[in-house]
């Protein structure tokens, strides 16, 4: 068995695993990752005006801005963000955790 890269070189694999019977074993997806590839932990911080704040009617959000945390954000952090965005009393700010594909680089 064998893996064909984007390029179109070959790489042999050992397939010894696979059951006999598989109807999977002859052609596949697979991912293949550098082993310097991981998860990172993320936060993602949502910025969104209330455009009805000052009116009888329900809440009418408008996006402003987003920005990502290396660490989780503070909230000095957050009332920082939110205003340097412009945003300020009855506006949100909504934090969502989240992870994204990293690597270690080998200089």
């Amino acid at each position: 068995m064998k893996i064909i890269g984007i390029n179109g070189k070959e790489l042999k694999v050992d397939d010894s695993a696979l059951d006999e019977n598989s109807r999977y074993k002859y052609v596949q997806q697979v991912t293949l990752i550098d082993d310097g590839v991981h998860l990172k932990k993320v936060w993602i911080a949502t910025c969104e005006k209330n455009n009805k704040a000052f009116d009888c009617r329900p809440d009418e959000l408008e996006f402003v801005c987003e920005k990502i945390f290396s660490k989780e954000p503070t909230e000095q952090d957050l009332i920082c963000f939110m205003s340097e965005n412009g945003l300020g009393i009855y506006d949100y700010c909504h934090v969502k955790e989240a992870y994204k594909l990293d690597c270690d680089f080998d200089d």
